[in-house]
């Protein structure tokens, strides 16, 4: 175990497994298009018809490391089989063990990576064998979203989106849903970028977090996050420009 790095910033950009889909609710039925299919009975129910996280395989993996000082070292957008992104990540975690630092990671980034690890059988002892991460109230994976409602108390409308704003950033660069339409298409330095920018609007919030709790200032937080925005640009430049 290294804690050269306190924090793991994480954020995944994510597909639908449509094979997995057709075979776990329609299987021996006429052939369809299963997500859509999906969706469609999730509107008629009422309900949100952004398809459950345990059907989904992640397409980019966004993370960035963070020193006990609250200084962002590295940021990047990893990408490839969902297999090796799912074994890249879950290695990370057992080389580091770091405080997780998600935005809803608890409901979605988590969920997806641990469904992938059942998937592939990746091993992880320090996440799937200790409480550490999976307890809810545990300090191992810091959700913003979860923390910042005092644990799901009072609903946070607007996501991210609001909360990097509140901060005085940027917002998302997008929307969710044309994720699958970026990956389908090949677009993949847009998708990365994407999700990078959410990663530093996560970094954006952790930092306010500590502002809130009395433990930066202002005026390092300005430039703690001045250099992550300049790490965001190289790493976008370097993607666009291979």
């Amino acid at each position: 175990m290294s804690r050269d790095v306190e924090y793991l910033i994480v954020d995944i950009e994510t597909v639908v497994d449509a094979l997995l889909v057709y075979g776990v609710k329609y299987f021996g039925e006429p052939p369809c298009d299963p997500v859509a299919r999906y969706e469609e009975e999730l509107r008629a129910a009422g309900k949100d018809p952004f398809i459950p996280p345990t059907y989904h395989v992640p397409a980019v993996i966004g993370v960035a490391k963070v020193l006990g000082d609250l200084s962002m070292t590295d940021l990047v957008a990893l990408d490839g089989p969902p297999a090796d992104l799912t074994s890249k990540f879950w290695r990370a975690v057992q080389l580091w063990e770091p405080t997780l630092v998600t935005f809803n990671g608890r409901g979605f980034d988590l969920p997806v990576l641990a469904c992938n690890a059942l998937r592939h059988g990746v091993a992880c002892p320090p996440y799937f064998l200790k409480a550490d991460y999976t307890h809810r109230y545990s300090g191992r994976h810091l959700d913003l979203m979860d923390w910042f409602t005092n644990h799901g108390a009072w609903r946070l409308a607007g996501g991210l989106e609001l909360c990097s704003r509140l901060c005085g950033g940027p917002g998302k660069s997008g929307g969710g849903a044309s994720v699958a339409e970026m990956y389908n298409t090949g677009r993949l330095a847009e998708l990365k970028a994407y999700c990078l920018r959410d990663v530093v609007e996560t970094y954006r919030l952790l930092l306010r977090s500590k502002v809130l709790q009395g433990a930066l200032s202002r005026e390092r937080e300005a430039q703690l996050m001045a250099t992550a925005e300049e790490k965001l640009c190289r790493e976008n430049q370097s993607s666009s420009h291979p």
